[in-house]
């Protein structure tokens, strides 16, 4: 329930940490069921494990993988290739690393979210769980071998002693991980065995648990449920995580689970009837869950109450269905037992069907009139609405300026027919190719310019004049506009790291590794335009940072204005002897990412966005400096209409990648525009 609210209503802020209160648990529970086989049989029959493990986890999650690939060729075809891939990372069990091979940042993506990004705790689960038998088996002899004669106890001990190690090993290798490669680590199975690691040694010490004071027992039990939900409130997408940070969770969660080894639990908060029937539907629950807060914020804004409520609906009913009508009947079926030859399996198969064969039959009648319902509530609302709920349709008129170029008029009329289009056009390139394109500079180094390396996000002739293009990935992008306009005749030399800013602004990182990372490429890039002596240093960063979610002060308004200028006009002065020329150019204004708002149901209205707070302060900070060698470009109209709407396409091009970033095509569109701001400063 606490994964469903973060990812619902984005609250509590660490409400993630139910998927590693999650891996304690499975650790718990699983470790438990085999050290149990192993002391009543003195093996672990690897053949039985993994069938439980198929018949547990296969069913439903391959019901929910086959429907959400349904309904990304239905609702969102442009990412319908993209879902797929994901599907199949699932259903082979490594989607953590296809995601984090894909570079997904769980918390900051500004592309259009997976539907099914949430699978990869499922797939962590299940690569510990491929190791896991065989060595606790092999550890389990050993120590039997190496202690022999030595009481169970002692034996015991020397399993956990080992299984330690493997934990202490894993927690450390996350720690690392965490402060220097947060996205993987989040992911990585290396990183997060340690939590199931812990549950392990719970199960094979539960014996010292059994002959607990009840006072005792209750204690635990409403300590650790305390300190599950304080990990909740106080840890956030900013901590340093899995490691330190999932160590409050995961501790707590040892407490609760010890609290009930041999006695009933002893909290009111878990032993009562809603928590079990959570507890029972909680891996349908988790499953159906994701999918349904994607694919329903197609038709019904993320924002609204009744998206609130028609969510948890439609979760918790699927949930229901997937209980009673999979989990149930696919835990007993005989598909992967093994029949001698005095056993029928036609036999076995006719008990199991004439035991099920009603739910199964239920189940689809569910799923179709919940379909019905569904698809009535919501075609109703958007009726009701109309596409695009919540924003004006007021026509988007072109006012034109005499003074004006043609290029600039030309902007603003195809800017104004796409805030005004009725339908959406050919697309080219297309929503899904788009989406996945990156920055042809990045091939060159410039996602992380190496700046000592010459040759690093360098073009062209490094004997000719040089213009340097400063900043994060808004800046990576804005070199193909820079280089389209000044290619030939300068040497474009790029000193750009993606999630930076360049500018000497206090902002929030997500761990020491990045502030420091990005505190360094600041001072070794001011020596490198020492050195350049540049003709122009043109400035891009993504004003989001001055979000006060991203300002180490939280500062808002006026005052984050002024923090931003003042943190601009610091890094003017360290390069303002270097060059003739300080361009700072506006990012993007923050918007719908096409690839998500572009639907099988959506119009293009539905992804037109307005211009936020925050790059209005950005803007108002840098046009503050304007003044002597320094100058601003200001490209809201390259995106934006005069009313401040925002389409994501215009001329049927998309204008940005995603969220925040130009696509290539469009970059190469303004150069005109962009050429024509900078005329008189830079020669041609």
């Amino acid at each position: 329930m606490a994964v469903i609210s973060d990812h619902l209503f984005k609250w509590p802020s660490g409400g993630f940490v139910g998927v590693d209160v999650f891996f304690v648990v499975s650790g718990f529970l699983i470790t438990g069921i085999l050290h149990k086989e192993f002391l009543r049989t003195g093996t672990i029959s690897f053949a039985n494990f993994y069938k439980r493990r198929i018949r547990r986890i296969v069913p439903a999650a391959t019901i929910v993988l086959a429907s959400t690939c349904l309904l990304a060729v239905l609702l969102i075809g442009s990412r319908a290739r993209l879902v797929a891939l994901d599907a199949l990372a699932g259903f082979l069990v490594f989607a953590n690393w296809h995601f984090a091979d894909v570079g997904t940042d769980y918390f900051q993506s500004g592309n259009a979210v997976s539907p099914l990004q949430h699978f990869w705790s499922l797939s962590v689960e299940e690569q510990f769980y491929f190791v896991w038998p065989g060595l606790l088996f092999l550890v389990l002899i050993t120590a039997g071998k190496v202690v022999k004669g030595s009481t169970s106890r002692l034996r015991s001990l020397a399993v956990v002693v080992v299984v330690a190690v493997v934990v202490v090993a894993s927690f450390l290798w996350s720690l690392s991980e965490s402060m220097t490669n947060p996205t993987v680590a989040y992911f990585s199975t290396l990183t997060r065995a340690w939590e199931l690691g812990v549950g392990a040694i719970l199960a094979l010490s539960a014996g010292a648990f059994l002959r607990m004071p009840s006072a005792v027992r209750t204690s635990m039990s409403y300590l650790g449920i305390v300190g599950i939900v304080s990990s909740m409130l106080v840890i956030s997408e900013t901590s340093t995580f899995p490691a330190p940070w999932a160590l409050l969770p995961v501790v707590s969660t040892v407490l609760v689970l010890a609290s009930g080894i041999g006695s009933d639990s002893h909290s009111c908060l878990l032993a009562n009837p809603v928590s079990r029937f959570i507890g029972d539907i909680s891996y349908s629950l988790y499953l159906w869950h994701f999918p349904t807060i994607v694919f329903l914020g197609v038709f019904i804004p993320t924002t609204s109450r009744f998206f609130y409520i028609v969510a948890l609906f439609l979760m918790f009913s699927l949930a229901v269905i997937s209980y009673r009508a999979v989990e149930q009947p696919f835990t007993s079926a005989p598909f992967l037992d093994r029949f001698g030859s005095g056993g029928d399996r036609t036999q076995a198969l006719g008990i199991w069907w004439r035991a099920y064969s009603r739910r199964l039959a239920m189940g689809a009648i569910a799923v179709v009139l919940l379909s019905m319902v569904s698809a009535a509530v919501v075609g109703t609302y958007m009726i009701s609405k109309g596409s695009g709920a919540g924003v004006s349709r007021i026509p988007e008129s072109v006012a034109i300026d005499p003074t004006a170029s043609e290029a600039a008029t030309a902007m603003a009329s195809d800017i104004a027919a796409a805030i005004n289009a009725a339908k959406w056009p050919s697309l080219s390139p297309t929503a899904s190719e788009v989406s996945v394109e990156g920055p042809v500079e990045d091939r060159a180094g410039c996602s992380e310019t190496a700046v000592g390396d010459p040759a690093s996000c360098a073009f062209g002739d490094p004997n000719k004049p040089s213009i340097v293009v400063f900043g994060d990935s808004t800046a990576i992008t804005l070199i193909a506009t820079v280089r389209a306009v000044y290619g030939e005749k300068y040497f474009i030399r790029g000193l750009t790291l993606a999630g930076c800013p360049v500018i000497d602004l206090a902002a929030k990182f997500d761990t020491a590794a990045h502030a420091r990372a990005c505190s360094e490429h600041r001072k070794t890039s001011i020596s490198e335009i020492e050195r350049l002596h540049p003709t122009a240093v043109i400035v891009s960063d993504n004003y989001e940072w001055s979000n006060s979610l991203n300002l180490r002060s939280g500062a808002t308004g006026r005052v984050a204005v002024t923090e931003w200028a003042t943190a601009a006009k610091s890094t003017v002065n360290k390069i303002a002897p270097y060059t003739a020329h300080i361009i700072f150019v506006t990012p993007p204004p923050q918007g719908k990412a096409i690839a998500e708002c572009k639907t099988a149901v959506s119009v293009p209205f539905d992804c037109i966005s307005e211009v936020p707070a925050t790059w209005k302060t950005g803007q108002a900070a840098e046009r503050s400096l304007v003044g002597g060698k320094i100058r601003l470009v200001n490209t809201r109209d390259w995106f934006c209409g005069q009313s401040g709407r925002c389409p994501a396409f215009a001329s049927g091009t998309p204008t940005r990648r995603d969220g925040i970033h130009t696509s290539r095509q469009w970059a190469l569109r303004v150069a005109t525009l962009f050429r024509q701001e900078t005329h008189g400063l830079i020669a041609l």
